[in-house]
């Protein structure tokens, strides 16, 4: 993964959870894409894809494992680790 800053994580995060909050309630496809387009100014295409990128996570996790802006998961990587160093 790239850095982000922190700002703008929260964001995203934010965005995530919003999306995740209108598959949950059941929300139309369609409707979401046009919110997505609508509001973030993005071409129907450009909003399938991230609609789609978030659905599928909000699927393999069962709703409950997506992170966003208040649910986080940390990782941490010892140096060297596994790489035969």
């Amino acid at each position: 993964m790239l850095p982000l800053a922190y700002d703008s994580a929260i964001e995203v995060g934010k965005f995530r959870k919003r999306i995740a909050e209108k598959i949950s309630t059941g929300a139309p496809k369609e409707e979401i894409i046009n919110w997505i387009s609508r509001n973030f100014n993005l071409t129907k295409q450009a909003s399938f894809s991230i609609y789609t990128y978030i659905l599928e996570q909000y699927l393999f996790t069962g709703g409950a494992g997506l992170r966003h802006n208040r649910k986080t998961k940390m990782t941490i990587a010892k140096k060297n680790a596994g790489l035969g160093c």
